[in-house]
């Protein structure tokens, strides 16, 4: 992807994109321009989902057309995320052409937030408006495959082996980064101590609230642990008076930003967000969010996986350098020499 002229963001984050997001994972490059940052991914986690046992091949009832077809494989994807550097709060509600059952302010289809290993993460509910606790269908990191081989976070992804586990909280006062919302907004971890930072401060509807992270008020998502949630009913089985503990993931039921003034936030068919390149050929010339996606020549502030270069590339001025180890990913020839 050919680099373009303009003046690389100052945002923190972009000076911070080594620590912010997983080495020698699905990562394989990470830059900003002036209004977005820009993560090429593989959409692969540190794990292989379909050869440990206690990932895909543990769900119960994994996605597919029935009991004779279910998804317990995952490949590599393309992906080139945009993360908006600006953020504008809606006032009213986003305009969702192609809604969840039940979840107008969320899509039916695609991911909704990126997490800081590459992986997509969706919304708490399968394509039918269910919780996916209540289908039955992710595994220990609430997360699963879907029919296109992709695996993604369906909920919060906390634990041993996981995205993100009690190791990511030492020497901070606050949860810690795991994602970034398609809306410009960061999801931090959930809450595990009753002395971290803005605990007191309730969730809004959206999965969010308001305080200051090191000295900076910012509004930001949480992911929150409900227990004994009542069910009628859990799919497959046949009863009343069931409950289950509900990971739910933030954003929850509707983006805290305007997604409507973001420039080609949804995909050419305007069905899910722009993100996942894996179908056909990709030729980022032609994608609707080309001019989106280009970085500023010059740039200073980036991360690569080695062997990738970002096109147009100045020496490296980030403090913890701009290495993301090595790339983890099947289709390395996607992403040629230079992003």
């Amino acid at each position: 992807m050919s680099c373009k002229q303009c003046s690389q963001s100052t945002d923190s984050k972009c000076s911070q994109l080594t620590s912010l997001l997983k080495k020698n994972q699905g990562v394989a490059a990470a830059y900003c321009n002036a209004d977005f940052m820009i993560v090429w991914s593989s959409g692969r986690p540190s794990w292989d989902p379909a050869e440990d046992g206690d990932y895909l091949n543990g769900i119960p009832l994994p996605p597919g057309g029935d009991a004779a077809c279910r998804v317990r494989t995952s490949g590599s994807l393309l992906t080139v995320w945009k993360i908006p550097l600006t953020t504008t709060t809606q006032t009213g509600s986003n305009t969702v052409a192609n809604a969840l059952p039940g979840v107008p302010g969320m899509p039916e289809a695609g991911a909704i937030a990126m997490a800081v290993d590459g992986v997509p993460m969706f919304p708490n509910y399968n394509n039918r408006g269910l919780p996916t606790w209540v289908s039955c269908e992710v595994d220990r990191c609430n997360a699963h495959s879907g029919k296109g081989n992709d695996y993604h976070y369906h909920g919060d992804p906390y634990g041993t082996k996981c995205l993100y586990d009690d190791e990511d909280y030492s020497n901070t006062t606050h949860p810690p980064v795991i994602g970034f919302a398609l809306d410009g907004y960061t999801i931090y971890g959930r809450y595990t101590e009753e002395t971290q930072d803005g605990i007191g401060e309730a969730l809004d509807s959206c999965g969010g609230h308001t305080h200051a992270i090191d000295g900076v008020t910012v509004y930001h998502y949480h992911p929150a642990v409900e227990e004994n949630v009542a069910t009628d009913s859990l799919d497959g089985v046949s009863g009343s008076g069931f409950t289950y503990t509900a990971y739910r993931l933030a954003p929850t039921t509707c983006w805290k930003g305007n997604v409507d003034i973001i420039s080609n936030f949804w995909d050419s068919d305007g069905r899910q967000p722009n993100y996942d390149r894996s179908r056909g050929s990709f030729d980022s010339t032609t994608a609707n969010d080309y001019e989106d996606l280009r970085p500023c020549c010059s740039s200073t502030n980036y991360a690569v996986a080695e062997g990738l270069a970002i096109n147009g590339a100045s020496a490296c001025e980030t403090a913890e350098g701009c290495s993301l180890g090595t790339f983890q990913g099947e289709n390395r020839k996607d992403y040629a020499t230079d992003v």
